[in-house]
């Protein structure tokens, strides 16, 4: 079997990330980042997971994404269950893992044209 490298370009495609930044096309970002499959990458203000809110996910969702990767920084961090209510009506899966993991995954979800948002913790 033959293998050819695939190359991939996307502006929205994540170059690095971890829990002090997150580098995406030609920016660096040190604030929580909303980054969708399609569209403007948005900041928001958090700095754990405890920040985040109901409000927060209803934006997120109105991106109609399939699934949401929630990146907790350094460390796993589960947000509380009450505020995923629009992930829940919404059918929408969430995932959370660590910023690193993060951006690999979202950019191989990227890369098979999936319904993705990122949302970063920084």
């Amino acid at each position: 079997m033959e293998l050819s490298e695939q190359t991939f370009n996307h502006p929205n495609l994540i170059k690095e990330a971890n829990h002090k930044k997150c580098h995406v096309g030609s920016r660096i970002y040190t604030e929580s980042l909303i980054i969708p499959w399609q569209g403007e990458i948005q900041t928001f203000k958090a700095q754990s997971v405890t920040d985040l809110d109901e409000p927060l996910f209803n934006l997120i969702c109105s991106k109609e994404p399939e699934v949401i990767v929630l990146a907790t920084g350094a460390k796993i961090e589960y947000p509380d269950a009450q505020i995923l209510a629009p992930l829940v009506n919404k059918q929408i899966g969430l995932e959370v893992m660590t910023n690193t993991a993060a951006a690999r995954t979202v950019n191989v979800l990227m890369a098979e044209n999936r319904r993705v948002v990122a949302v970063l913790i920084i």
